[in-house]
């Protein structure tokens, strides 16, 4: 190999895995062979996207890697932005070609969740840090443990901050004693 190819070949940089190790196994035998890859690549690198083409089942492949994650974790709820207009196919999707007897939930507004915020691909902790400064329940999921703990930081300083009273809220009080004491 030639020197500049070599110094090309240096500079590609492969993205590290930060997902779950996951294997064909794991994966719904309904799915398509190349969904059923596309999922395991998704759940095991972490932090990746479904890019693909028009016809080839994103949908199915959003869902089952949102499954198979959830399952890695030991339960609980996922998130999947999407257009109201193709919300539809999720259902019929996650009935029809996956097999769920429940079919995907939409929501379109926070007031309709169960009252926590929760954010899959955590980062700093922005969600759940919003959702305390409101007054909610928080949840972030993230892999990197530096971002984990400074996202943790961040949390509690809304925490300290919300339950820190004001001075209205002290003249408030001072004003129920006044009336109480007369």
């Amino acid at each position: 190999m030639n020197e500049y190819q070599e110094f090309l070949k240096n500079k590609i940089k492969i993205a590290p895995k930060q997902g779950f190790e996951c294997s064909l196994d794991e994966i719904n035998p309904r799915m398509k062979p190349h969904n059923r890859l596309m999922v395991k690549w998704m759940v095991e690198g972490g932090r990746r996207a479904c890019f693909a083409s028009f016809g080839l089942h994103k949908t199915v492949t959003q869902l089952e890697a949102l499954r198979v994650v959830l399952q890695k974790l030991g339960g609980g709820k996922g998130l999947i932005v999407c257009p109201l207009s193709v919300r539809q196919e999720f259902v019929e999707d996650a009935k029809n070609i996956l097999g769920w007897e429940v079919a995907p939930k939409f929501i379109r507004r926070i007031e309709e969740t169960d009252g926590k915020d929760v954010d899959p691909f955590g980062g700093l902790m922005t969600v759940p840090y919003r959702a305390v400064l409101k007054g909610r329940y928080g949840v972030g999921f993230e892999l990197n443990p530096q971002y984990f703990l400074d996202g943790a930081v961040y949390c509690e300083a809304a925490k300290q901050k919300v339950s820190m009273p004001t001075l209205f809220d002290l003249i408030d009080e001072a004003e129920a004693a006044q009336k109480q004491a007369i």
